[in-house]
């Protein structure tokens, strides 16, 4: 076959891999990022809490969402060590400060806790209506009981509302947002 004819398959096959390499490089880099957001998400609730309590069990975690506004969470089963230091000390005990100085202030609690049940509140009232299905079932009615009925602890920040129980020894935190 002379010059002339091979000229054309090669230049298709250049233009075929001029197409397909910035789509290949797009889905590889998705792949990246997917399995870097997922587990995040698979970890969440254990890095968040760690700090904070003693871990028996992750019910959920999901500390990315799929842009626009979505929810985010951490929920956890602490032991009863933990939930002794909440009876005898609150939850101050095991939530400190925020130290805006510290590069990870984003791992301190910034809301004052009170006592449950919390008020009515339409922006509190839309993030559990938006988030509250995506925890597991099992315990989506004994999370709404601790935010509803007493004997509980909550606190609300600019972005974030937690509770936290003695009683049935769950932590929880939830966002909706951007």
């Amino acid at each position: 076959m002379n010059e002339a004819a091979k000229k054309p398959g090669r230049m298709a096959i250049g233009c075929l891999i001029a197409l397909l390499a910035p789509m290949f490089l797009y889905v590889a880099g998705s792949f990246a990022i997917w399995s870097i957001t997922s587990f995040d998400n698979l970890t969440y609730a254990r890095t968040f809490f760690s700090r904070r309590v003693q871990i028996e069990e992750v019910i959920a975690s999901k500390r990315w969402h799929d842009g626009g506004f979505g929810c985010t969470y951490a929920a956890v089963v602490f032991t009863e060590e933990t939930a002794k230091k909440i009876r005898t000390s609150g939850p101050d005990a095991l939530f400190s400060k925020p130290d805006r100085s510290k590069a990870n202030s984003a791992a301190y609690w910034d809301g004052e806790w009170r006592p449950t049940p919390m008020p009515d509140d339409s922006r509190l009232k839309a993030m559990f209506d938006n988030c509250l299905h995506e925890i597991n079932p099992d315990y989506t009615k004994v999370i709404q009981g601790m935010f509803n009925e007493h004997g509980s602890y909550y606190s609300t920040s600019r972005t974030r509302v937690g509770v936290i129980s003695e009683k049935t020894r769950i932590a929880i935190v939830l966002r909706f947002g951007d």
